[in-house]
């Protein structure tokens, strides 16, 4: 087969910069959104209410991912540098992902039987699990997307979706709807994207051939999808598990308080992820076309990057109190300490997304794969004990104190990496 050609240095450089940009503005669009409706939530429905929303928002991520079972993190990879592979791994994948969700469906309404029969989460949770199907299927659309380098197309349909969802959320709060009929709103939100996801893929053409047959299947391809399905939900873990554990031992109210001042610092989270999610493609083709030139976009990276998540950090430190005050109103002065302490934690994020970056470029999944699961056990292990010492102020030095042991963790691993051609997976 004839080497798909690769683009010049200026060409990639602007492609790379677009990807970020979309990519990042995806994300803070999705943030926007779902910063909007909590404060709604908190403003019309009150505490408690925000805590059951969030605790939603969570077990709505953490099923995103397992329907997802790893694919697209190994996807987006592999169809970075075989493009002409991209028509059989988009069916691998609608399959493989779309009966992974229903089986996480079905177990999510199993375990709802669980709650008290009058709980309004039991029938928010029915509705959450019916959002999962149609997502695997934007997932896997989502994927070619990010491997062929097109995020303005991941902009495009998240835009949509978020700009559909913000809408019919806030009109069900108009009519003085519950988190129930909220849940049902994501729902109908993740059937409607799917349209424009599908349309998409056909008009940017980017199944059109040369396509071939892949000589992995199924069985293997799920395989090798294991360390990044591990390393996928760590990562959801790690986003939403401090969340979950402040409500289950804490109570509502703490998890009230704890959320007020995360969702600020989320903002920042997201904004470090999407930034290394962009670069993500077109750096596993430069490693294997330009190693130098590799290198020289990570420390690149890694010097802008720290300045600026160092900087906001410190701005946020400062304006705490006023800030919290601005979006929440007056209800919520115990987040002032929680959000300065959580703030910190993003300097240190974008250090463990980058040596995450690294060991997925260099086809070392299972060293990623080590660090996010340290950092998890270090969250599991320090947060219960923290919240009972603290409340919300101890859950969150709880997070830090686990943010330092994932970094940790990743330079002790980094050393030890092997070479580009003989990785782990």
């Amino acid at each position: 087969m004839t080497p798909v050609p690769s683009p010049s240095p200026p060409a990639r450089g602007r492609r790379a910069l677009l990807n970020a940009g979309a990519l990042t503005g995806s994300n803070l669009w999705r943030i926007a959104v779902s910063f909007l409706l909590q404060i709604l939530v908190a403003r019309r429905l009150g505490l408690e209410a925000l805590g059951h929303y969030t605790l939603l928002m969570a077990v709505l991520n953490i099923g995103q991912v397992l329907s997802e079972i790893g694919l697209p993190l190994l996807l987006v990879r592999d169809l970075a540098r075989r493009p002409d592979l991209r028509r059989a791994r988009l069916r691998q994948a609608l399959l493989a992902q779309g009966g992974a969700a229903l089986i996480a469906a079905a177990g999510l309404v199993a375990l709802t039987s669980l709650l008290p029969a009058g709980s309004p989460l039991r029938p928010a949770l029915w509705w959450i699990a019916a959002s999962w199907p149609p997502y695997a299927a934007l997932s896997a659309c989502e994927t070619l997307f990010q491997a062929a380098e097109r995020m303005e197309l991941v902009l495009g349909v998240e835009a949509t979706i978020n700009l559909f969802t913000v809408l019919a959320s806030i009109g069900v709060l108009w009519q003085q709807g519950t988190v129930v009929h909220l849940a049902a709103v994501v729902a109908l939100a993740q059937v409607v994207s799917v349209v424009p996801a599908g349309w998409l893929v056909m008009r940017a053409r980017l199944l059109a051939a040369p396509q071939v047959q892949p000589t992995t299947g199924a069985l293997e391809l799920a395989r090798q999808a294991l360390p990044f399905f591990g390393l996928a939900l760590a990562d959801v873990l790690l986003q939403r598990l401090d969340i979950v554990l402040v409500g289950l031992v804490g109570g509502a109210t703490a998890a009230g308080l704890y959320s007020a001042a995360y969702n600020l610092v989320r903002v920042g989270i997201k904004i470090i992820q999407s930034v290394w999610r962009a670069l993500y493609p077109t750096l596993s083709r430069l490693s294997a076309q330009a190693p130098a030139r590799y290198r020289q976009w990570i420390g690149l990276s890694l010097r802008y990057g720290l300045l600026v998540c160092v900087g906001a950090a410190a701005v946020g430190t400062a304006l705490a109190a006023p800030l919290l005050t601005l979006l929440y109103g007056a209800d919520f002065p115990g987040s002032a300490p929680v959000l300065r302490i959580l703030l910190w934690v993003m300097p240190l994020f974008f250090v463990e997304s980058a040596l995450i970056t690294h060991f997925l470029v260099q086809q070392r999944p299972h060293a990623a794969l080590r660090l996010t699961a340290a950092h998890v056990t270090a969250m599991a292990l320090l947060l219960p004990p923290g919240v009972w010492l603290g409340g919300a102020v101890g859950a969150a030095w709880a997070a830090l104190i686990a943010q330092t042991a994932g970094v940790l963790i990743g330079l002790l691993l980094r050393p030890k990496r092997r070479s580009t051609t003989r990785g782990d997976a």
